[in-house]
This record gives structure tokens, C-alpha cells and sequence, in this order.
């Protein structure tokens, strides 16, 4: 690599343990064990993953019809914990599932955005649900943004990470050590979660989004998360 390859590569390395050192924190603070919602082991191999995003401005295509301006579709995030820095250009957008509106989220200078991703609300059978969210294209000023995608050890399983979340849940959700998806989650919210769908471009929305459930319940999560990625690989 060059001076300038090696810099920006050194660069994105501080980047990305500073956000694991927030996702850690955000745990802690919510009483939630890193180390069953975040691989805590440097020496092990991550699934976690920073990624910069660059957002060309929408130019002519900037019209009335909203979906020419998108530039990241509706989606949730697979993972534990989302943590995304956002420049004062702003785009991101979440969609409030009770008024059925998206709303903005406003940048604010030095802040970051957290939220919950889908295994964590899954462990937690939507407690705290997985937001729906995605980002519009800018009209006059192209946008950039840094995204810290959490995910659990890699050898745990969704039952696994359930099972040790099970103190945080309503005392009426909690069961035993059987293999069987619990019965508490909520159906329509399951419907928006990307982890459940099949993401490929010739899927076909089937909707069944519970049977994906019980079938990567017991797997463990590296698999899951590697047959996402190749639903998602685009030649």
C-alpha cells in the first residue's frame, strides 16, 4: 500500500476500536453483558465490521417521487449494536411503526447514534425493537458516514444469547432450555427485520419470517451472518 492506503487503513483501525469501546459501554450501561452481545477478545476473529459510506448528491433525480432520492433502502441491521457517526449533511431517517411516518434523525456535532439491531431484539423478543431505518440521498452536498456494525461471538447461537438475556425479559416470556423459538415475539414487528428475510435479488417475499426464525435459532450466529452476506452479494 501506499503512504496515503496506510494512513487511511491506521485511521480505520482507531475509528473501529473506538466504536467497540462505545458498544461496550452502551452495554455496560444498560446492564447487558458485553461479552454475550459483543466479541470482547482481541485476539479472537470479529464479525464486527466499520464501514465509510459516501452519498453522492441525488442532482437532477432530486424530485417529488421520494424513492429516486434513497440512498440506502429500508432495512434493520442484522447485528447486536449499530452505532453510526453521521455529518452535518444529515439523511438518516427511522420509521415509527405506531404513526406510520419516518422521521429524521437530526445530526448533532460530536454525537453518535446508537440502536439496538436485530439479534439483540430478537434475544429479547422485541423488548427493545430493531428500528427500521434508511438514508436519502442529499440534494446539494454529498453526505458521509461512519457505521459500527456490533455482533455477538461468533460460536453463540440466537437460543444461546436468549438464554442468557432471559433476566431482561417479561417474567411472562421466560422459558425453559428447550430448542423451540419462544412464543412472545412480536409477528408484525418480525416482518420488518432483514435478519428473517431472504435478501437476495431473486427472492421472493414470502413473508414467513417466523419459520427463518426457528431455523436459525440454534445456528451459530458466524453462519448466519454468512449466509446473509451471500444473499446480499451483488456482481
Amino acid at each position: 500500500m501506499d503512504p496515503l492506503q496506510q494512513q487511511v487503513q491506521r485511521n480505520m483501525v482507531e475509528w473501529f476500536e473506538l466504536f467497540h469501546k462505545i458498544a461496550v459501554l452502551v452495554c455496560q450501561h444498560l446492564q447487558l453483558p458485553p461479552n454475550i452481545l459483543l466479541e470482547e477478545d482481541p485476539q479472537s476473529q470479529r464479525l464486527d465490521l466499520l464501514r465509510a459510506f459516501f452519498y453522492e448528491t441525488a442532482g437532477g433525480n432530486s424530485c417529488d417521487d421520494e424513492d429516486v432520492t434513497l440512498g440506502s433502502n429500508p432495512h434493520s441491521d442484522w447485528g447486536s449494536l449499530t452505532i453510526v457517526w453521521q455529518d452535518e449533511v444529515g439523511g438518516l431517517q427511522t420509521y415509527c411503526r405506531s404513526c406510520e411516518l419516518w422521521t429524521d434523525v437530526t445530526p448533532v456535532p460530536n454525537t453518535f447514534v446508537v440502536h439496538c439491531s436485530d439479534i439483540t431484539s430478537l434475544a429479547l423478543q422485541t423488548k427493545w425493537p430493531s428500528p427500521l431505518h434508511r438514508v436519502l440521498s442529499p440534494k446539494h452536498e454529498r453526505r458521509a458516514s461512519l457505521v459500527y456494525f456490533g455482533y455477538p461471538p461468533r460460536h453463540l447461537s440466537l437460543k444461546s444469547i436468549a438464554d442468557s438475556l432471559s433476566s431482561f425479559r417479561d417474567p411472562q416470556q421466560r422459558q425453559g432450555n428447550e430448542d423451540s423459538v419462544p412464543r412472545g415475539y412480536n409477528e408484525e414487528t418480525l416482518e420488518s427485520y432483514s435478519l428473517l428475510k431472504n435478501q437476495a435479488l431473486d427472492a421472493s417475499d414470502s413473508g414467513a419470517t417466523k419459520q427463518q426464525l426457528e431455523r436459525i435459532y440454534n445456528m451459530p450466529i458466524q453462519q448466519v451472518i454468512q449466509d446473509k452476506w451471500q444473499q446480499v452479494q451483488r456482481y
